[in-house]
């Protein structure tokens, strides 16, 4: 980086950029105004530039000092419950970094600008260009880069309170979409290496063709909303090309292959004309890497429904655990439904109950999904009106044992003073029936809580003997199977002695048949030449 004192390399830099005259002026005053800004604000605000001859443009570097430009936040500090908000505290306490870059199509267009501080939900430091949110307006080439500048702060101070909030941190990553990637514009590879935040798989995606089938090496960049593929088979390896962008949210599948485990199908609903959009990836050792950290930040927009055939590693027993396992997560993306619209006691103890039995089937099978459902009961204990409903029970004891406690410090024998007495007693009273209700109260609360238990235990107990059931009914159904299946043999055997002896005894009759056929013949022809004979005699007595 050089600072913009350095006229000699300056000018000739904006020289060999900008060929015409007009536009050559019309930069170097934008860059006048920038010094002008930094020599009023010494100490507080710098600029600092560099010549990116990759990619033929300038590269500004602003550091905003947050005490100058944000006097509302000097005293805010990061607590321990917030430092999963926000990476590298320390620097964010300091400084906040962006990035003005700048091309040979200026003014016309060609002006964006990168966030380079990492900042948690949302991270804004991804590769997005957020000129047009910090302007709250599009680009035009009368707009002038130190209008940039002095907006700048004005958007860090809308979005860092909804940063620090956390009741707002959802709210502000659904319905706000900050900065946008561009399809079809290259990226340098160094710039998509510097990104923080973001999560970077190389892949190769296959798309299958008219004649063969395609492999084409791609790189996925996973950010806090956004799903972006860049086809890194250019013939400038410095460059890689945005082909793919979709948010995080408009996943509606994500499917892998259990002959090939680092092959998987995405289904992202209404890319294109409301029509979806399948991908099938091939992640080499990464691929449920990739698939957990999705799942992950799915959930911070929206409840999903899980599933997973991990209930096969449970040996013979893997169709009661498929069909309790379905259970628990079907009852839970119920009773998830159920306390944005009911909450109360019971839907989140029952909730909770849910959570736990998850996380002791994942655990137990090794299913990342663990982690989702253990996520899910953390951030469900870490809201407040959560911990308000858990804490009432032990609030109501707490009450009762001071009261009481209270009731034994009276003295209502006093006969200096009457009307202190008569107050005294008034206020037992009243001691007396707040008891009573909070008595009630926390009566009420144990026996819902006792109904609960109960209505579990015969929702367990009834589980368990339907599953006897089960079990009864299909060793009868085994037993007549076998019944029916030996029964069909005798039959068989019988039929088949039967056969045996019927085709014998034809045997038999048709030999006996042929026998007396023969014999037949053998007398006719025996007759035939009886007579011949008898013939011949009587020829040979006429004759003499």
């Amino acid at each position: 980086m050089i600072n913009l004192a350095d006229n000699k390399r300056f000018e000739k830099i904006v020289n060999q950029q900008f060929q015409e005259t007009g536009y050559r002026e019309l930069f170097k005053l934008q860059c006048d105004k920038i010094k002008k800004l930094q020599s009023k604000y010494d100490n507080q605000f710098s600029a600092n530039y560099q010549y990116n001859s990759s990619s033929k443009q300038f590269e500004f570097l602003l550091k905003f000092s947050k005490n100058y430009f944000f006097p509302q936040l000097k005293n805010i500090k990061v607590t321990n419950s917030q430092k999963y908000l926000i990476n590298n505290t320390q620097q964010f306490d300091q400084f906040l970094l962006f990035q003005i870059t700048v091309s040979q199509q200026y003014p016309i267009k060609g002006v964006r600008l990168y966030s380079k501080t990492f900042v948690k939900h949302p991270n804004i430091s991804d590769g997005r260009d957020i000129l047009q949110d910090v302007l709250t307006k599009k680009w035009n080439n009368i707009t002038e880069i130190v209008e940039i500048i002095e907006k700048i702060p004005q958007f860090i101070n809308l979005i860092y309170p909804k940063i620090q909030d956390l009741t707002l941190q959802k709210y502000f990553l659904k319905n706000q979409k900050i900065g946008r990637f561009y399809l079809g514009n290259n990226y340098l590879m160094t710039q998509i290496k510097e990104l923080q935040g973001v999560i970077r798989i190389p892949c190769v995606q296959i798309e299958p063709g008219l004649f063969n089938t395609q492999n084409t090496v791609r790189i996925i960049l996973l950010t806090d909303c956004h799903f972006v593929l860049f086809n890194a088979e250019e013939k400038d390896e410095e460059f890689c090309k945005c082909i793919f962008v979709a948010d995080i949210q408009s996943i509606s599948k994500i499917q892998r292959s259990r002959e090939q485990p680092d092959l998987i199908t995405l289904t992202w609903k209404n890319y294109f004309y409301n029509q979806n959009v399948i991908q099938e990836l091939e992640v080499q050792n990464e691929c449920e890497r990739l698939i957990k950290i999705m799942l992950q930040r799915v959930q911070n927009f929206q409840s999903i429904k899980i599933q997973s055939n991990s209930y096969l590693n449970c040996g013979k027993n893997w169709k009661r655990e498929k069909q309790n396992i379905y259970r628990i997560v079907k009852e839970i993306n119920q009773y998830e439904q159920q306390i944005q619209h009911k909450f109360n006691q019971d839907n989140v103890q029952n909730l909770i109950i849910l959570y736990n039995e998850a996380i002791e089937h994942y655990s137990a099978v090794g299913d990342y999904l663990y982690d989702i459902f253990r996520n899910k009961l953390q951030q469900l204990l870490r809201r407040k009106d959560v911990q308000i409903l858990l804490s009432k029970n032990q609030i109501c004891k707490n009450q009762i044992k001071i009261l009481y406690i209270s009731y034994l410090s009276l003295d209502f024998d006093n006969p200096q003073n009457p009307d202190q007495n008569q107050q005294q007693q008034q206020d037992y009273l009243q001691q007396q029936q707040q008891t009573k209700s909070l008595t009630n109260l926390s009566t009420t609360q144990s026996e819902q809580l006792n109904e609960n238990n109960s209505f579990l235990s015969k929702k367990q107990k009834k589980y368990s003997e339907d599953l006897d059931a089960e079990k009864t009914n299909q060793f009868k159904e085994n037993s007549i199977k076998q019944e029916n299946q030996s029964t069909l043999t005798n039959i068989t055997q019988e039929n088949q002695t039967q056969e045996n002896t019927i085709q014998q005894s034809q045997e038999l009759t048709e030999n006996s048949e042929k026998d007396r056929n023969q014999e037949e013949v053998e007398m006719i022809q025996r007759n035939f030449q009886s007579t011949d004979s008898e013939k011949d005699i009587k020829q040979q007595q006429n004759k003499d």
